[in-house]
């Protein structure tokens, strides 16, 4: 008897243990403790996530709340954060386009006579500066 005390005493100490319950004992918790519509053993790892999800949740707002009682004016929460064009790692035609001068050529008369003659050309390119530079 003193002995199985030590070892269970030991396990605790040392990592934390998996109690593994019998099958049938299981079971009968299960459907002791939820309603008839929701007898399956799925829904424990369910309950430990929303556990989980609203911990965090708890932390983060807690975190957020303190930061606004030591003089911050309030809560700035922000929803669908994505970064702006400029701060792209790759632009898209349309930042390229605003950065390289190709609303600079198409806001004069001459620029756009230029984009005009470039396109009669047939170049690939309507303004150079939209090529990026090769590192050496």
């Amino acid at each position: 008897m003193q002995a199985q005390t030590v070892r269970a005493f030991k396990a605790t100490v040392m990592a934390p243990t998996r109690v593994t319950v019998p099958r049938t004992q299981r079971v009968a918790t299960l459907r002791s403790s939820r309603p008839a519509q929701l007898q399956s053993e799925f829904l424990a790892p369910v309950a430990a996530i929303k556990g989980l999800c609203a911990s965090f949740a708890q932390m983060v707002l807690g975190a957020a709340s303190r930061l606004s009682q030591a003089g911050r004016s309030g809560l700035l929460v922000e929803c669908n954060n994505k970064k702006g064009l400029g701060v792209t790692l790759r632009g898209t035609r349309r930042k390229r386009a605003r950065v390289s001068g190709f609303r600079a050529r198409m806001a004069t008369p001459a620029g756009r006579r230029v984009l005009a003659a470039r396109r009669k050309k047939c170049r690939k390119t309507l303004v150079p500066a939209l090529v990026p530079k090769r590192k050496m």
